[in-house]
């Protein structure tokens, strides 16, 4: 999953080469998101307006109020589809990170559970819903069929050194 900063499709004045370079422009940001700290901006910022909510920061750049908003590829899904808006608006004009998906448990978690765990992500995967999950929430990272192939189980049990287990989904 990407972590990125959008601009309106329209706005071809917007130019970011680096991470400095959206300090040029306003943002609209939620209050308690971890983006403040990802894109290294103080509360007070003059250019960065916080907002409740992702959909109320999208909602905000939609009516030219703010140049710029951070979000991720599920968040402007969710934003795009709660305000009724196109996805062909939003343009991604910087890439701040990669986020990598996976599945964590406890080092204590009991192996029965983690048995269930990979018995309902198999049947998951073998039933056609992995497939669906995928195309509606991933629709321009991955083919369904592709992730289907390289998703890995759930495989590898706690062991009694570790904080947790963690298993990437790899999308």
């Amino acid at each position: 999953m990407r972590n990125v900063i959008y601009k309106k499709t329209s706005r071809s004045d917007i130019n970011i080469v680096n991470k400095q370079d959206i300090n040029r422009y306003t943002l609209a940001l939620p209050r308690s998101d971890i983006s403040l700290e990802s894109l290294n901006i103080q509360h007070e910022h003059p250019n960065v307006y916080l907002v409740a909510n992702q959909t109320k920061a999208l909602k905000m750049l939609y009516y030219d109020r703010v140049d710029l908003v951070n979000n991720n590829d599920i968040g402007l899904s969710g934003s795009i589809k709660a305000l009724g808006l196109k996805r062909s608006d939003f343009t991604i004009v910087y890439v701040i990170n990669n986020i990598e998906l996976g599945i964590a448990t406890h080092k204590d978690t009991r192996v029965e559970l983690l048995e269930m765990m990979r018995h309902a992500f198999d049947t998951v995967k073998q039933n056609g819903q992995f497939e669906l999950i995928v195309k509606k929430w991933f629709p321009e990272r991955i083919s369904p069929q592709a992730a289907t192939q390289i998703a890995g189980p759930i495989t590898a049990a706690p062991d009694n050194h570790s904080q947790t287990t963690i298993e990437p989904l790899s999308l």
